[in-house]
């Protein structure tokens, strides 16, 4: 399957409303959509792609960790992570 655009902001933007401790919803959707676009172009998918595979959605949810958990992330905390 593939995930519309739609459904990545509304994902991104819950994640952003449950770690970012000043949440705006109106900087999430912008913030959300610009990952959109980079995660899109990352990936090679064409400018203005309604939709994102599996694996590109997968590589998404991979920086987020890398993100959240810092530098030195260990496995531990990336499965903590993603189990939250």
């Amino acid at each position: 399957g593939r995930l519309p655009v739609e459904g990545y902001v509304d994902l991104n933007v819950r994640l952003q409303k449950a770690l970012v401790p000043e949440f705006q919803v109106d900087t999430a959707v912008d913030s959300a959509l610009q990952d959109w676009h980079e995660d899109c172009a990352e990936a090679g998918n064409p400018e203005g792609a309604t939709s994102m595979g599996y694996e590109d959605f997968n590589w998404f949810v991979f920086e987020l960790c890398g993100l959240w958990c810092r530098h030195k992330v260990q496995l531990r905390e990336y499965l903590f992570f993603l189990n939250c």
